[in-house]
């Protein structure tokens, strides 16, 4: 049976042109929407919790035998931490009592449990195969263990009022994470193994899906001590259509950009016999739609978690709407403006970076320099990622780029921003047209930035790499090193007028607050 199924996806991918591994995961993806929408349905039934735990298990279960072809090693590979964690965890943290430093020990297995993993079964290209959905496992796993070390510092910063977006909101997934008692290993498999975020993420606590299981993620406050119980998905039918959409458009984006310049194409003699502002063009182009593939599968993936309830972000009065955001991946109404690397942040991969944030950066304050805490985060990620040195590559550019940013936009406020942006000094200058080349040139610079950034990330090896960077010149390199050595020597300012890039994942949760602070709530 398995053959005939091989075969049978074999010939539609010779029949599209997709090759039988990203059909295979794309397939997968589009089948949460059926588990989704029966679920859904469910909610409206008397079934017990315990029921819905199951189903999800069930059918995730399913959906990862069908991934990975039922080949009997990889589900062990992908399910036997799991139960590794939860028995070090019972025995550890619950019989011993040793919560905080078994729960860190089990983060810390799980991660060279991946590490493993990637050594043995990674191959010379890029790897999507049941390795994909281990990475995202794996934090879920050591977040998890994580969640449950911290709940005594975590008493007393649970939901505190002035925090909230809305009239009521679900979770601060900072905050509202901690956990006073490990799930059962139904819960805990049930969780980690949940379809909809099984394979591409996002991360989020078992807070949330707990929440979500017992139906009190739905619960409307409307008053104080006055709860609107039932189950509240208006709004979401339209919100998961327009993400499908969204993903549909990326993807065949995707789709065109690989056929006009795929990533081999910077290898050919044609590029390279190009002349250098070909090349440049190039770069920019690849900034642009290199990062296609990622934002059309996070869209798709995201209406299962819709559609389901679980990505329910809470009610706002202000406009009587309901958001379903609180899973959004990818947010192409910031990425698409950029006009800054802090937007990338706050747009691209969201709640990885807000989990790297909380997991990783701010336990590195003992460190007490935030630049150190911010190149191991980047570390962490790079080598998350696989062992392949074009990820420790592009995630260095990444600290490198952003920090010369933080440096000219200090120089640029110290020496430029009143003669561009005050009122008296645009008598005679049409301020708009200034400021849009302004930020029109911010926006191709971000954008080079990530193409030069995703040459090492595609590539994966140094060799290649370095043929296209030496064929630049290494232009990427060469600005901001030219921008560090420019601010020993011009002036720069102390205020704060700019919003400042200090690191990643400060920009993370100054940006998020000030655009989900705003008096009208938009559903992306």
């Amino acid at each position: 049976m398995e053959k005939l199924k091989t075969n049978v996806i074999d010939e539609i991918s010779l029949i599209i042109g997709i090759a039988e591994p990203q059909l295979r995961f794309l397939l997968t993806i589009l089948s949460t929407y059926l588990i989704a929408f029966t679920y859904r349905a469910l909610l409206y039934k008397k079934i017990t919790r315990y029921i819905r735990i199951l189903y999800n298990l069930f059918f995730s279960l399913a959906l990862i035998i069908f991934f990975t072809r039922g080949n009997r090693m990889e589900l062990v590979i992908l399910i036997q931490p799991i139960f590794f964690t939860w028995l070090a965890i019972k025995i550890g943290g619950d019989i011993l009592n040793f919560r905080k430093s078994i729960s860190s020990i089990a983060a810390i297995c799980n991660f060279f449990y991946l590490l493993y993993c990637y050594k043995k079964h990674s191959t010379n290209s890029y790897d999507l195969n049941f390795l994909t959905p281990l990475s995202v496992s794996s934090l879920r796993l050591m977040g998890l263990a994580l969640d449950y070390g911290d709940f005594n510092e975590l008493i007393g910063n649970e939901k505190k009022p002035e925090s909230r977006i809305n009239d009521w909101q679900p979770l601060l997934p900072e905050k509202d994470r901690g956990l006073q008692e490990f799930p059962s290993l139904i819960e805990t498999l049930s969780f980690c193994l949940y379809y909809g975020t099984f394979f591409v993420g996002p991360q989020f606590p078992y807070k949330l899906y707990e929440k979500f299981i017992s139906l009190e993620l739905f619960y409307l406050e409307r008053k104080k001590g006055d709860k609107i119980k039932g189950v509240v998905l208006s709004g979401s039918i339209s919100s998961a259509i327009r993400q499908f959409f969204i993903g549909a458009f990326y993807l065949a984006m995707n789709e065109v950009g690989n056929n006009f310049m795929p990533m081999t194409y910077f290898e050919s003699k044609q590029f390279l016999a190009s002349s250098f502002f070909f090349k440049l063009g190039c770069i920019v182009l690849l900034g642009k739609v290199g990062l296609f593939k990622y934002f059309g599968i996070w869209k798709l993936s995201e209406v299962a978690l819709i559609v389901s309830g679980v990505s329910y972000n809470g009610y706002s009065s202000v406009n009587d709407k309901y958001s379903w955001n609180s899973l959004e991946n990818f947010r192409p109404n910031i990425y698409e403006k950029l006009t800054n690397l802090g937007d990338v942040i706050v747009s691209f991969n969201v709640n990885t970076n807000i989990w790297s944030k909380i997991y990783i950066f701010k336990r590195l304050r003992f460190l007490n320099n935030k630049n150190l805490s911010a190149i191991a985060t980047l570390f962490f990620l790079a080598i998350w990622h696989g062992w392949h040195i074009g990820y420790f590559l592009a995630f260095s550019l990444e600290f490198v780029d952003m920090e010369a940013e933080r440096r000219w936009k200090l120089i640029m406020q110290k020496n430029v921003d009143d003669f561009i942006f005050k009122e008296k000094n645009n008598k005679d200058i049409p301020k708009k047209l200034i400021k849009a080349m302004y930020f029109g040139f911010s926006h191709v610079y971000c954008t080079f930035c990530l193409g030069y950034a995703l040459i090492p990330f595609n590539l994966l090896h140094w060799e290649p790499t370095k043929v296209v960077w030496s064929s630049v010149y290494y232009i990427g390199h060469l600005i901001p090193l030219s921008i560090f050595i420019f601010s020993l020597i011009v002036p720069m300012s102390k205020k704060h007028g700019f919003e400042q890039v200090q690191v990643q994942h400060t920009l993370i949760e100054k940006k998020t607050l000030k655009l989900t602070r705003k008096k009208n709530w938009k559903i992306e």
